[in-house]
């Protein structure tokens, strides 16, 4: 009875060891695959691990078998460790400024911040370069989970994305993304960085996970490289249009907030910044004007660049001034209109803009507008 007793024991134990055994050479396997023990070829974010371990942007962890890491990609990642992750995006795109340890002129707000001696390169760098604030770890040190939003910060200033004077977002969440982080986090949805989840979700106050973070610096290498090669694309950038259209749901006033319902039905959240000209109907307005806005449907456009200007329109109107400046683009031009009441307000016009003049710098007009659009220029 002992016998059969020890038997039946034995058995299950070798079948663990078969296990641990086949476990041991799959997980192998996926290292050689993707350079990590733990991800798999076909997971979904092994390109962009790869890709930003290749380019010296992220690091595995050691384990017991020699020249073996694991990369943990489910796991939250640090602020500090975002701080490495964005430096060496940059060093690797080659956009640093410089490479010297600035560590010493920054130790005390690397010592009030709580930052590891492994991060302080990266952290110091970032509080050089105003990308980094002694705010980001006012409520928690540099060692806890880095939120979305503050991610979307640090990267988009560390890029010298240009901010937009209308920021729109389609997240279901982006109500509660915080006003300061909003401009960038609509710098990094418009240059394709960073796009949510498969729910429409930002969760913009929740960690960010190693492979996300991966994404996201991969995005932001591959960005980076695509404006060095096409320089000229890159600053025509400068007078590019941005036009939103629907109804508006809801209005914060103090903080310039739409909610705007598009066509499709879709909700999107709109900030206009606070240091834009905001223009409605051709005239200035406050912010406490915007409540007026509600329920009403409107094009509400900005041209980046030069001039920091919203426009917002009900409707087709008539405008008459001179034109005061002209600058074109491939497919359409700009002109600032300076209107008879001292007005200067930037349209756009193309091909399609119906004009009995020769449109010039010094001429007077008058034009009909639909949003930024120029329809007629008589």
């Amino acid at each position: 009875m002992k016998k059969k007793h020890n038997a039946t024991l034995g058995r299950p134990q070798r079948r663990m060891w078969v296990a641990v055994v086949l476990t041991l050479s799959m997980s192998l396997s996926a290292f050689a695959q993707t350079g990590f023990l733990d991800v798999e070829e076909a997971y979904w974010g092994a390109p962009y691990i790869l890709t930003a371990a290749e380019a010296g942007i992220i690091n595995g962890y050691p384990t017991q078998e020699d020249g073996v890491f694991r990369f943990d990609p489910e796991n939250p990642v640090s602020k500090q460790e975002s701080l490495a992750m964005i430096y060496r995006t940059l060093q690797s795109a080659g956009l640093l400024q410089e490479e010297t340890d600035l560590a010493g002129s920054f130790a005390q707000q690397l010592n009030a911040a709580g930052v590891a001696e492994w991060a302080r390169l990266y952290a110091a760098y970032g509080f050089r370069y105003e990308y980094v604030t002694a705010g980001d770890f006012l409520n928690a040190g540099a060692a806890t989970l880095a939120p979305r939003q503050l991610i979307a910060t640090w990267a988009a200033k560390a890029m010298n994305y240009e901010t937009a004077s209308v920021a729109a977002l389609p997240y279901a969440d982006g109500a509660k993304i915080s006003d300061e982080a909003f401009v960038y986090t609509d710098a990094l949805y418009r240059n394709q960085i960073m796009t949510g989840d498969n729910k429409g979700n930002l969760n913009p106050l929740d960690g960010i996970r190693r492979v996300e973070f991966a994404a996201v610096c991969t995005r932001l290498l591959e960005d980076a490289e695509r404006m060095a090669q096409t320089p000229q694309a890159a600053r025509k950038l400068q007078d590019s249009l941005i036009l939103h259209s629907g109804t508006v749901k809801s209005v914060q006033a103090s903080s310039r907030r739409l909610q705007l319902q598009t066509a499709d039905g879709s909700i999107q959240s709109v900030r206009l910044s606070p240091d834009a000209t905001v223009l409605m109907d051709g005239r200035e307005v406050s912010a406490s004007d915007l409540a007026a806005l509600e329920n009403k449907f409107v094009s509400i456009s900005c041209l980046m660049g030069a001039g920091r200007q919203v426009l917002i329109d009900t409707g087709v109107r008539v405008q008459k001034g001179w034109i005061e400046s002209l600058s074109s683009e491939d497919d359409y031009g700009v002109l600032t209109l300076s209107t008879e009441d001292g007005m200067l307000i930037r349209y756009c016009y193309d091909d399609e803009t119906l004009a009995d003049v020769t449109i010039r710098r010094g001429i007077d007009v008058s034009l009909i507008a639909d949003g930024a659009y120029v329809l007629e220029i008589k």
